[in-house]
């Protein structure tokens, strides 16, 4: 299992056969998104600022993109360590 912690609140899991985002911070405890992988696609830009880098988890469609379910920043810095989890997991960034 290959793991990328977004922040202290955040984190990315993959297996074999799906990715999955588990938060905390809700009325009920923690939270859980998942997706199987063949599904599955990823989005990185630069935000409005140009100052982080806009992340878009989430179900990849026909036309190319993907329907962002999951939406974060990270510092640009840490880009690269995002990249190589989603290869590790075969997403490759629209």
């Amino acid at each position: 299992m290959e793991r990328f912690d977004v922040d202290a609140d955040r984190i990315l899991l993959t297996d074999a056969q799906t990715i999955e985002l588990f938060w905390r911070g809700t009325n009920n405890g923690s939270s859980k998104w998942r997706i199987h992988l063949s599904h599955a696609g990823v989005e990185m830009s630069l935000n409005r600022k140009g100052d982080q880098v806009r992340v878009k988890v989430g179900e990849r469609y026909g036309g190319g993109g993907v329907a962002g379910d999951i939406v974060f920043d990270i510092a640009p810095a840490r880009s690269g360590e995002l990249q190589a989890f989603f290869q590790r997991a075969g997403i490759q960034p629209v």
